[in-house]
Formats: C-alpha cells, sequence, structure tokens
C-alpha cells in the first residue's frame, strides 16, 4: 500500500485529527520527519486543520545541528507554516539526570514540544516513528530483559496531560516506503551520522541484528516482532486495567490532598498475595511508580525482591531502593515510600516538640500529627491546625456514651487526672496501664500490641499526668503562662508522671470514668480552628 493511503489509513482508523484541530509536527529533518511533514502539509487544507513545525537542536553534532535547523526552518518557510526552534544542552542533561544521552534526548524534546504545543494551542503534535523502529526498539528491550511493558507496541495515540494527544500517523509504514515516498516526491532530507555509531545499541540493532535475523532465520521477522509486541500491548492494557482496579480498591494513599505524589502507598498484604504472580508483579510496579520512581527504571530484580518481601518478610523488615524509595512491611501492609518520607513532614527526630502544658478548660494546639491521627481529626492541610479541646462537667451532663480514647474523644477522671496535665512526645522508660488490662506495661509494647507503625510511635501526642495517679493539689489551669506563649513547660516539679491517654488509641485504667466519678475530663482532638 502507498505511503499516502497507509497515512491516511492510520489517522482514519485512530482519530488521530478532526476537523478543526492544531497540529505541531515534530520535526528533525531526517527522512521520517521529513514525509511526515509533507503528507501534512498536504491533506492540512482537505482534512481542516491547522499545522505549525518544531524542531529542537540538541546540540551534540556542532556544525551538522545547526544546519539541520537552517534545513527545518527552510521547508516550513516553503510550505508556509510556523518554525518555531529551540537549543537544549542534552550532554549536561544527562550528567545532571543520570541518563543515557538517548533517554536524555528523548526528555529534552518533549518538553519542548510540550511547551510549544501550549503556547501555540496545538491539541496534537505528530511524531514520525515508523515500523522498523518498532522491531528494533522490541528486540533492543528483549536483549535489556524487559517485560510485557516494555515489550510492548508503541501506541498510535498517547493521551498527555493538559488535553494534549501525541499522534504516530507514520506507524504502520517501513522505512523501505518512506524512503520511496521521498524519492517519488523529489524531496530531500537530512542525514545523521550519529545513527551509524555502533556506540549505540540502536544501531548495532538496526546494521547487524536484524539484518542476521531477516539472512539465516526469517526474512519476515521486522513484521513478526511488530505483531508480537501489538499482542503484548493488548495483553499490557489488561494487565493495566486490572491493577488499576485492584488499587482502586485496595490501596490506601498516604499524604496532603494536594500533593501529585503521595508520600506512601500501602498494600494489604493478603489480598495481594491472593492475585496471580503477573498481577502482583504489575500492582507492585505502578504503587512504586505512585511514588514517584520512573517507571522505565524499575527492575525486575526490584519487583522480586518486594514479592519476597510480601511472601516471607516479618513485621519490621525493610529494604531499600537505589534512586530513594523504601518497602517496609508492617501488620500485614507494604509499605511502599520514599526514603525521605519519614524524615518529612511526620518523621525524623528533628521533628519532635516540646512537652506542652494541656489548657484546662480551653483548647492546647498540637504542633504536628502522623498520618493516622491527622485522618483521625480530619486536618488536611495544614496538619498544624490540630487541636485538643477541653471541658470538665459533672457525669450527669455527659451528653455521648463513655470513650475509651480510642477515637477522637476521650472521658478521664477529672479528680484522678487532675489540672496540671501535660502533652509530650514519648519518652524512654513510659509505661502504661492500658484501659481493662490488669497491669502496667512498656509504652513501647503496647504500641507494638496495637500495631501502630514503628516510624508512628515517636510522634503520638501523649496525655501525661504528675505523680501516680491522684490528684495534685494546684490550681486549675486556665490559660498559658505568662513569657511563655507556646505553652512549653518542663516536667512539673520533677514528680515522676503517668501516661493518662495514648491519643487517639486508648486511655489508662488509672484514668476511667466509675460510679464514684465526681467531675469528667472530657478531651477531643479537633481540626477546626474554632473549636466547633
Amino acid at each position: 500500500m502507498p505511503l499516502h493511503r497507509l497515512f491516511l489509513d492510520m489517522i482514519g482508523r485512530h482519530a488521530m485529527i478532526v476537523r478543526g484541530d492544531a497540529v505541531l509536527a515534530a520535526v528533525s529533518g531526517g527522512p521520517d520527519s521529513t514525509a511526515l511533514l509533507d503528507l501534512l502539509a498536504r491533506e492540512s487544507p482537505r482534512l481542516g486543520f491547522r499545522l505549525a513545525v518544531a524542531h529542537l537542536d540538541h546540540k551534540l553534532r556542532g556544525a551538522a545541528s545547526r544546519e539541520d535547523r537552517i534545513f527545518v526552518e527552510g521547508i516550513a518557510r516553503l510550505l508556509g507554516l510556523p518554525c518555531f526552534c529551540a537549543e537544549a544542552d542534552v550532554r549536561g542533561l544527562a550528567r545532571m539526570e543520570k541518563r543515557s544521552l538517548e533517554e536524555a534526548g528523548r526528555i529534552a524534546r518533549m518538553r519542548f514540544l510540550h511547551q510549544v504545543a501550549k503556547e501555540w494551542g496545538a491539541r496534537s503534535i505528530a511524531l514520525g516513528h515508523q515500523r522498523d523502529d518498532q522491531a528494533e526498539g522490541v528486540l533492543m528491550r528483549v536483549l535489556q530483559g524487559a517485560g510485557s511493558s516494555g515489550l510492548a507496541a508503541i501506541r498510535p495515540v498517547v493521551r498527555l496531560d493538559g488535553g494534549l494527544v501525541m499522534i504516530r500517523p507514520l506507524l504502520s509504514a517501513s522505512r523501505g516506503q518512506i524512503l520511496a515516498y521521498l524519492d517519488r516526491r523529489g524531496l530531500s532530507f537530512r542525514l545523521d551520522e550519529s545513527n551509524a555509531d555502533p556506540a549505540f545499541l540502536r544501531n548495532r540493532v538496526r546494521s547487524r541484528l536484524l539484518p542476521l535475523l531477516e539472512e539465516g532465520f526469517n526474512p519476515r521477522v521486522r513484521e513478526a516482532l511488530v505483531r508480537s509486541a501489538e499482542i503484548l500491548r493488548d495483553e499490557d492494557e489488561c494487565l493495566a486495567s486490572l491493577s488499576a482496579d485492584w488499587m482502586a480498591r485496595f490501596a490506601t494513599r498516604q499524604g496532603e490532598p494536594q500533593e501529585a505524589i503521595p508520600r506512601a502507598i500501602l498494600l494489604p498484604e493478603t489480598p495481594l498475595a491472593q492475585l496471580p504472580v503477573p498481577l502482583r508483579r504489575r500492582v507492585l510496579r505502578e504503587s512504586l511508580a505512585s511514588v514517584g520512581a520512573t517507571p522505565r527504571k524499575i527492575r525486575f530484580d526490584q519487583i522480586e525482591t518486594l514479592l519476597g518481601l510480601a511472601a516471607r518478610g516479618r513485621t519490621g523488615a525493610r529494604v531499600v531502593f537505589a534512586g530513594g524509595y523504601v518497602a517496609r512491611l508492617e501488620y500485614g501492609q507494604i509499605i511502599l515510600e520514599r526514603s525521605g518520607a519519614a524524615d518529612g513532614p511526620e518523621g525524623g527526630k528533628e521533628r519532635a516538640w516540646p512537652a506542652r502544658r494541656l489548657v484546662v478548660p480551653g483548647e492546647t494546639p498540637l504542633p504536628l500529627l502522623p498520618a493516622h491521627l491527622r485522618c483521625l481529626a480530619g486536618v488536611s492541610a495544614p496538619a498544624d491546625r490540630a487541636r485538643l479541646l477541653t471541658s470538665v462537667i459533672e457525669p450527669s451532663e455527659l451528653k455521648e456514651p463513655l470513650r475509651s480514647g480510642a477515637g477522637s474523644v476521650a472521658h478521664l477522671d477529672f479528680h484522678r487526672a487532675g489540672p496540671a496535665l501535660t502533652v509530650r512526645l514519648r519518652r524512654t522508660g513510659d509505661r502504661f496501664h492500658p484501659l481493662g488490662s490488669s497491669g502496667s506495661k512498656k509504652l513501647s509494647d503496647f504500641l507494638i500490641g496495637v500495631r501502630l507503625p514503628r516510624e508512628q510511635r515517636d510522634l503520638v501526642p501523649l496525655l501525661v499526668a504528675a505523680g501516680s495517679g491522684q490528684r495534685q493539689p494546684q490550681p486549675p489551669v486556665e490559660a498559658e503562662p505568662k513569657g511563655d506563649p507556646e505553652g512549653e513547660i518542663g516536667l512539673p516539679g520533677g514528680d515522676p508522671e503517668t501516661v493518662a491517654w495514648v491519643v487517639g488509641i486508648r486511655i489508662s485504667e488509672r484514668f476511667r470514668v466509675t460510679e464514684r466519678t465526681r467531675r469528667v475530663l472530657r478531651v477531643e482532638l479537633s481540626a477546626d480552628p474554632d473549636g466547633r
């Protein structure tokens, strides 16, 4: 089939261009993009779309790169089309982002095309990829050990951010058909001498491996490779759909709602283990990508390590990946996160805050809450809106069931707790007598027992009373001490302290409300700045 027919068939079959569209053609000056531009220019009046040209000089070939730009500008001028040209320091980008030259060039090119498309008002970006590119790419990725995503065929239409669409109208054409078209039309083009450099894997595949396979194994090996890639693309899309459905049902995102990339993704261990291995791998890969890992850099051995962690790991097991990502197993959940997440808004010793007196009655700001308490308090952003609200009431005034502290509200015996309560984080040696238990235990053992993730144990606010749980002879505190606007204090009188409430989890048996309670201290964790 002639190239012109293939071109129109691809556009019609995939609805690549509709009347009124604005199409930006990416033109390097090579044979593929030159043929693409000529075909688009020929059909623009009939199909009713606007056309412009974009060219990026990668600054890799000295004077030859500048001549490519002059060539492309000349074609655009002859066709009467707007032409957008720019330069990019691809070598510098490769060094800075630790990428190959080929990958850095692709990234720089796409950034440039996005910018130009947005400024000019394009809906589509047209690229000159053709069938032989697919065959070469499949062989390259086979040699590199790629999975189904890497081996899947190039998609003719890809939807990008901002409503842009990337189209490849020549994807069903061969390199030979393109060269024949250019010859018939009498069109010149530029040749990139780096395409013959054997230092690049793609060039060795094109000039050595494919001819060897055609001669010694299958004269139509290119078609066979493309056909296999198209089958794998369909299967890959099926896996992607199944993975997205599973993650929507089971995965939990940790982070502020406005964050594009969450701090962590939590995957429940049991439902994950019930998935077939290919789908399990895909869920793990998509989860790593969700927290910011570059999909192209997620290796097979990393995914297999994650599978092993899920199958055989114990709570507390941890795997650190190159690139700054961590996987942890915590009480039946696999947690995938950026390695700095534990030192970010809800982790790290430097985020600790000093003890402060609980205002009774009144409100006491809390500077930071771990994720589970932010959810409990309804805190979205900023997290420092959380506070403890207190009031003292008669038992007869209670209008709600007594609370155990497993939530945002706790009820304590005010006579036992006393007004001199302090809010702080845990310290070495802290003990706790949980409601309903026969005696006290190490606070650390209690937090492990309730399956609180390790990175949150040092961040849970504690409401502590002075002394041994008996009321202290101190006057009620109704305002922050003068000269101490933040309410930061030391230990009251140097007396030992007793944990009255592990906020959001449980109160102490010593401070529970009984039939002998004369006054009830109600404490509520709230995110409302007006205290409502």
